[in-house]
């Protein structure tokens, strides 16, 4: 047998051996941190949403496994008429918790009406203002539209550009081809190249408010939560934004504040256009002084990073439930 023969036998052997470890790694995969499948949503409501009835499996950030609804959103059931919608990014799609520990299961617990969910994974608050008419006529709330966001410090170009109807997701994008069928039967291909990706580095952002004045700032955002309010009162139903920030600690044991400024010239921009808000921070806050528990973080990964666990998720429910059963009462009254 020549040299070059046993040279392309070696290669093939080293090659299957590979591909068999891939298929044996996807099987632990579906079991440890199935991939989300991500199918184009037509309706724009959402950029994207999970395939019909898909099963999540997370056990990397948090521990959860969730069937996708019909719809291809996080919910434990639909009911046709729709009270409140919530939309926001992955910390709403809720993949880091159970399905009886996300924010929308907890409220439909609670005296609020029946809420649904199309919080979806890269789905910022641009996101959810760009889609927010394909929203509410699809979904049609009658009480309110809750929006959820993780920071108030917001890029003034991506603000122009939900206003001036440019504006272009940078996040995921839907799967097709090559890329969906590897994410069903070799899941453990993207989720390689995703490892790869991380140890890498991810891209630096700009500075959020892009070197603006801040007068110039407030400008734009007054005008961005304008544009949300109109919408709203277009479509007859109220909106509520809430905020929920880090909760990082320093080496001191203490909540690393963020954003102060920011989050109290975003209150006064709703409040000047209508739209309520919350602001998580004080809850949080007061989470962790009184109970030594914070709102992110997982106990598989880093304290107080990353996505809402289920003890931010119940307070965030909690916060909503009493607002709006507030509103409520102050309304009927």
């Amino acid at each position: 047998m020549s040299k070059i023969i046993r040279y392309f036998i070696t290669i093939f052997k080293g090659g299957l051996a590979f591909f068999i470890c891939l298929c044996i790694l996807s099987i632990f995969i579906i079991g440890y941190s199935y991939p989300s499948i991500h199918t184009e949503n037509n309706s724009g409501s959402t950029d994207w949403k999970l395939a019909d009835n898909q099963l999540r499996t997370n056990m990397v950030e948090g521990f959860s496994w969730i069937k996708v609804d019909s719809n291809g959103f996080n919910n434990e059931f639909i009911e046709n008429n729709i009270d409140n919608l919530i939309m926001g990014s992955s910390h709403m799609e809720g993949y880091n918790v159970n399905h009886h520990e996300n924010v929308t299961y907890l409220l439909n617990q609670k005296d609020v009406g029946y809420t649904y969910n199309i919080g979806i994974s890269g789905h910022t608050i641009y996101c959810c203002a760009k889609n927010l008419e394909y929203a509410l006529e699809e979904y049609r709330p009658d009480r309110y539209v809750i929006i959820e966001t993780d920071t108030v410090n917001l890029h003034t170009t991506d603000m122009k550009s939900v206003m001036k109807g440019t504006y272009l997701n940078p996040g995921s994008s839907i799967d097709r081809g090559l890329k969906r069928k590897l994410k069903i039967y070799l899941p453990a291909v993207p989720m390689l190249y995703n490892q790869i990706k991380i140890w890498r580095g991810g891209d630096s952002s700009a500075d959020l408010d892009d070197g603006s004045s801040m007068i110039g700032y407030k400008n734009t955002l007054n005008k961005f939560i304008e544009r949300i309010a109109n919408i709203c009162q277009e479509h007859n139903v109220k909106c509520l934004i809430f905020y929920h920030p880090k909760t990082e600690i320093n080496r001191a044991g203490e909540i690393i504040k963020y954003d102060e400024d920011y989050a109290k010239l975003f209150r006064e921009c709703c409040m000047s256009n209508g739209i309520d808000f919350i602001d998580m921070t004080e809850i949080f806050n007061e989470l962790y002084n009184d109970r030594h528990i914070l709102a992110h973080g997982f106990t598989n990964t880093a304290v107080g990073t990353g996505h809402l666990n289920k003890y931010g998720h119940k307070a965030i429910a909690e916060a909503i439930a009493d607002f709006i059963k507030n509103d409520r009462t102050v309304r009927e009254e």
